[in-house]
């Protein structure tokens, strides 16, 4: 992949001055290896994109499909490079082993958000968007997200929280502690929450 060329073969552009070319955005690291051991497949540090192929900084998965290798070539690994490949494939690989991993944006479909949470999968990136500036936080037991998720998910499909714990690969202690007190309550009064919260019932 080219540092002038998008994946999808737009230009970028390296000066705002020049108004007719794409705006990169730098490909994260997470999302090179995760292309490296998906589709064999690697991505140089600082590759970039046009910026309309990222949401919350990861590639999306239309935008994965279209990446295609443009050369062979081999390159010697020390211990260290080696060391960093096995742990940077077994989180990938206990991340694709969850039921459901809302922390994966490439992990569900549209039409499993729409199941699980009754919101698409841009509705639900715009709830956690609005509601992550208020007291809710992440913890080591889960993400944002995931509580995010597993919320929805209780109002949606009215799972017991040991089947959400199971599902999830959580303890059931972290389900429990997910509660709505857990956002402050004008968060939850403004229009844009109660709009996609309308959508989750």
């Amino acid at each position: 992949m080219s540092d002038r060329y998008c994946l999808c073969g737009a230009r970028l552009d390296r000066s705002s001055a020049v108004r007719s070319l794409k705006s990169p955005s730098n490909i994260s690291s997470e999302d090179g290896y995760f292309i490296f051991f998906t589709r064999n497949i690697w991505i140089p540090e600082g590759a970039r994109c046009c910026s309309d192929h990222l949401v919350n900084h990861q590639l999306k998965q239309e935008a994965i499909d279209q990446i295609k290798p443009v050369s062979i070539r081999q390159e010697e690994l020390n211990s260290a490079d080696v060391q960093l490949l096995l742990n940077k494939s077994q989180v990938i690989l206990e991340n694709q082993n969850k039921k459901f991993n809302f922390d994966d944006l490439l992990g569900l479909t549209d039409d499993e958000y729409r199941l699980l949470t009754s919101l698409s999968k841009d509705d639900f990136n715009k709830f956690v968007k609005t509601v992550s500036s208020s007291g809710i936080r992440n913890s080591s037991n889960r993400s944002i997200r995931t509580a995010i998720g597993i919320y929805l998910c209780k109002i949606r499909l009215g799972l017991s929280n040991r089947l959400l714990a199971f599902n999830h690969q959580l303890k059931q202690e972290a389900i429990d502690q997910i509660k709505p007190v857990s956002i402050r309550q004008e968060e939850l009064n403004s229009a844009d929450v109660q709009l996609l919260l309308n959508k989750s019932q």
